[in-house]
């Protein structure tokens, strides 16, 4: 799926296929100048959606002129990806931070199911701003919706990896059903279906609970 860059900075389409890559800036004014660009681009995709982040904003908030993007990638296109990669590396860093504690634990135990719960649950919750709409997006955007099956099917896999049991099927549509669950949570907040709301401790409460009543 492809777009049409309209003078101002905006996209008739979706953004399609992901750009060959970012020309890096090798001076410090331009490695500053790019780090603004990057700024600028995620506050606009967080505060408004992609539909939010069009040359002509990002250039407003960076102070820098559309040259100096365009010197970087190639349009709108090559932009909201460089500014995807910068945010899913923050997003991938935390995940693999409770990946790791969670492999520490007693494999058997009930801290090991609540460790693997918080992989998703609590990266999901400190990145929410960045992740709600990208995942918007990936809904009208064919490149980003196979990025983000690629990387959800492989937290998923690594989640399921650390489940206790010896049913690996069973392990890994546990984690499924945790990932759908939380991804809804992100989007649509803690009171679509509970009049009352569901705070995060309880919402990881219940988790549990469907955990220990799949793995039983």
């Amino acid at each position: 799926m492809h777009g049409i860059a309209r003078q101002d900075g905006t996209m008739t389409s979706p953004a399609g296929q992901q750009p060959s890559g970012v020309r890096r800036p090798r001076q410090a004014r331009s490695i500053d100048s790019w780090e603004r660009i990057l700024e600028a681009g995620t506050k606009l995709l967080v505060e408004g959606g992609w539909e939010a982040m069009t040359i002509t904003a990002v250039c407003k908030e960076a102070k820098v002129t559309a040259p100096t993007i365009y010197s970087r990638v190639d349009g709108l296109s090559g932009l909201f990806w460089a500014v995807y990669e910068r945010g899913m590396q923050n997003v991938l860093t935390t995940q693999d931070s409770y990946l790791e504690e969670a492999s520490e634990t007693p494999r058997e135990s009930l801290s090991r199911l609540s460790a693997v719960i918080d992989v998703v649950a609590k990266t999901f919750e400190e990145h929410k701003a960045f992740l709600q709409p990208v995942i918007r997006y990936a809904s009208v955007n064919e490149s980003l919706l196979g990025r983000g099956s690629a990387q959800s099917r492989a937290l998923v896999q690594a989640m399921a990896d650390l489940l206790p049991g010896n049913d690996p099927r069973n392990a890994f549509e546990v984690c499924q059903t945790l990932y759908t669950e939380v991804v809804f949570r992100s989007m649509y907040g803690g009171t679509f279906l509970n009049d009352e709301g569901e705070t995060f401790e309880e919402f990881e409460s219940r988790l549990l609970r469907i955990v220990r009543a799949r793995l039983s």
